[in-house]
Order: C-alpha cells, then sequence, then structure tokens
C-alpha cells in the first residue's frame, strides 16, 4: 500500500507539475523528462515494484523490478508521444495531433526546436506561444518537420537507451517464465 500511495503522490504532483510546465512554454529537454519521470515512469515503476513486493522478491530484485519499471515508463510515454505525431487513428484509438493542438510540448517538438534552422524554430515557437487555435495545416507543417529533420532517428537514439536499461535488468534478474514474458514485450 506504501508503494502506491508514494506512487499516487508523486503521480499527482506531476500532474501540478505538467500545468506549470505547459503554462511556460518550456521547450526544455530536462523538464521533460522530469515530467514524465514524475508521471508514466512512476505508474510503471509503481506497478513493477509492488508486483515484486507481492511475489515477496528479494530487496534487490524489489529495486531491479522498480528500475525496470521506470525505464519501460520512460521509453512507452516518449513513444506514445512521438505516435501522437505520427500514428495511426485507428491503431491508437485517438486522434492524431491532440497533443500539438492542446499545445502540448513533447519530445518531439524539442527535439525539433534543438535541430531546426532558425526560420522554422521561430515558427514552432509561436505555435506553442501564440493565444490562437492550431490547425491541420499547422500540423502537416510540424510534421514535414519531423521527416526533415530526421526526429524519429532521434527519438529512437533515447528509447533504445531506456530500453538497453530494461534489457540489461532482465538479464539480472533470475532467469524464469515471468523474465521469459518481460523478455517479449
Amino acid at each position: 500500500m506504501k508503494i502506491l500511495s508514494e506512487a499516487a503522490r508523486i503521480i499527482a504532483d506531476g500532474e501540478i507539475n505538467q500545468i506549470t510546465y505547459q503554462k511556460s512554454n518550456s521547450f526544455a529537454y530536462d523538464e521533460y523528462l522530469h515530467l514524465i519521470k514524475s508521471k508514466t515512469a512512476e505508474l510503471f515503476s509503481a506497478a513493477c515494484h509492488g508486483s515484486a513486493v507481492i511475489c515477496s522478491r528479494s530487496a534487490s530484485e524489489r529495486n531491479m523490478m522498480k528500475m525496470l519499471g521506470h525505464n519501460l515508463g520512460m521509453a512507452f510515454q516518449i513513444i506514445d508521444d512521438y505516435l501522437d505525431y505520427v500514428g495511426d487513428r485507428d491503431v491508437l484509438g485517438k486522434p492524431i495531433g491532440k497533443d500539438f493542438y492542446e499545445k502540448k510540448v513533447t519530445l518531439p517538438i524539442i527535439l525539433l526546436i534543438k535541430f531546426t534552422n532558425e526560420y522554422d524554430k521561430t515558427k514552432l515557437i509561436e505555435f506553442f506561444q501564440s493565444d490562437q487555435v492550431l490547425n491541420e495545416v499547422q500540423l502537416r507543417f510540424v510534421l514535414n518537420l519531423i521527416s526533415k529533420y530526421n526526429i524519429e532517428n532521434k527519438l529512437y537514439d533515447v528509447v533504445l537507451s531506456y530500453i538497453t536499461e530494461v534489457q540489461d535488468i532482465i538479464a539480472r534478474l533470475p532467469q524464469n517464465d515471468a523474465t521469459k514474458s518481460l523478455k517479449v514485450i
């Protein structure tokens, strides 16, 4: 119960921080990572940690499962944020561009700001800082930039670092049916 209540507190703080983050129009990589750490990664971490506790695993295994959940949650959220721009509506069950239209600054936008030329960077910042409602033409502009600046590969590198950490943790856990199932994920 302590794991879940602490996770609920951290996630609630993360929700409050997200509101502040979005209002600040920050495009900071570290702030974004902190935000998803305190939301999605915390949820995954608590679920994995709690499962290890329920199964009476050793303290070392509980800590490894906590870290496995953290890394899996970080990778999951980054992929989810990317799919908001390039995913298939029918597969995802949500409209493409939802984060964009809500002016949520996620990693695809942060990386675009970092790697685009000054003209494109200025336009992007204007989209997120203006009071205007964003439209499909602006979304297409962003989608073209994601392709032009090869943001998919940059995101892949970030996600791969978290997935590699997950794989390393799985390799250190006792090998059984549960770890075999984790490898499939």
